[in-house]
């Protein structure tokens, strides 16, 4: 069986410079859930994805790769470009010496700078991030994929929900209060879900899945994108904006001013009903589970780094809090 963690050997490297005329060697750049290098052609930087079989199928990918495309043609949000292979192909499968099967996608490097520190997190940037967010859900209210194209996957079939619960240690009580969590949401889809609250949503548009170009944001990393509820979404960012604050030394007042900031520039194009405003703080809790048992289960399956490690050593503590602080679905 092929271990999803696998990184590509020297062969299949050249095997993608060539099949792209990427220059060599590529530089890795990390390696978390996918194995992502940076490499260039014709003096343009760009990214290439590493995704194994055993974690992504190619027919996903494609559905990750059409939504991308959408968004880029109907909306005024920057996204990343998916260049062509040789074979006039967006994704390549492709064989490792042992046998190990990846799919294959280079991505154009984002312009901009990515946010390094509190003072470059500021409110214009912190508004645009609200905005471009809004501008994708009321995008997706519409969109579904087209005809020969999967759908993206529903929000149980989430991949950090599934990692998240696959943590076998100590942190049963944390394991159990996901799942209550989860319980919640499918009597939330009961009740029904229309175009208003749940569609496709990036899943993961935190701090490191954006850079910033002249104030505006330009968005990669949709291979978390699912169909979900909108307010997920808008958890997601606000959960990574507050580790991020906290982590860099921010006082709970400044985390507080920079999450209002946020929600008022998504305000600004898409109004939230007083039931939604009353759920939205039960997905951030959500969130913060999610993203705790997720570390610990990468570590289980000596899948973490010392970045992974560093970063769960010095937020698990705040995080804990601050799930203890917040209300849950109501």
């Amino acid at each position: 069986m092929e271990k999803v963690n696998r990184m590509p050997s020297a062969v299949l490297l050249a095997k993608v410079a060539a099949a792209w005329h990427l220059d060599v060697p590529m530089v890795a750049l990390r390696s978390v859930t996918n194995h992502v290098c940076v490499s260039g052609r014709g003096g343009e930087k760009c990214v290439v994805r590493f995704s194994n079989s055993g974690f992504r199928s190619a027919a996903m990918i494609c559905s990750e790769l059409t939504f991308i495309e959408a968004v880029k043609k109907s909306t005024s949000i920057r996204v990343v470009d998916a260049w062509m292979s040789d074979l006039g192909k967006q994704v390549e499968t492709l064989c490792d010496e042992d046998g190990t099967t990846f799919h294959v996608c280079v991505f154009s490097y984002a312009a901009g700078i990515q946010l390094k520190n509190n003072e470059d997190v500021n409110a214009i940037v912190l508004e645009s991030w609200g905005t471009t967010l809004a501008s994708l859900h009321n995008f997706s209210e519409t969109y579904h994929s087209p005809a020969g194209v999967a759908e993206r996957p529903e929000w149980h079939d989430e991949s950090v929900l599934l990692a998240a619960l696959s943590v076998q240690s100590q942190d049963l009580a944390d394991t159990a209060e996901v799942r209550s969590a989860v319980e919640q949401l499918h009597r939330l889809a009961s009740m029904g879900v229309t175009e208003k609250t749940y569609g496709t949503i990036h899943a993961d548009l935190h701090l490191g899945n954006f850079f910033v170009d002249k104030g505006s944001l330009i968005l990669f990393d949709f291979d978390d994108a699912c169909r979900h509820w909108y307010l997920y979404d808008l958890a997601v960012s606000i959960t990574s904006l507050m580790q991020y604050r906290r982590t860099n030394g921010a006082n709970e007042a400044t985390v507080i001013e920079a999450t209002e900031d946020l929600f008022c520039g998504y305000l600004k194009l898409r109004h939230l009903s007083n039931s939604e405003r009353n759920l939205l703080f039960g997905f951030v809790r959500y969130r913060f589970l999610l993203i705790r048992l997720w570390w610990k289960a990468k570590m289980e399956k000596n899948e973490g780094t010392k970045h992974l490690e560093t970063w769960g050593l010095e937020f698990d503590p705040w995080s804990i809090k601050i799930c203890a602080t917040l209300p849950t679905f109501q």
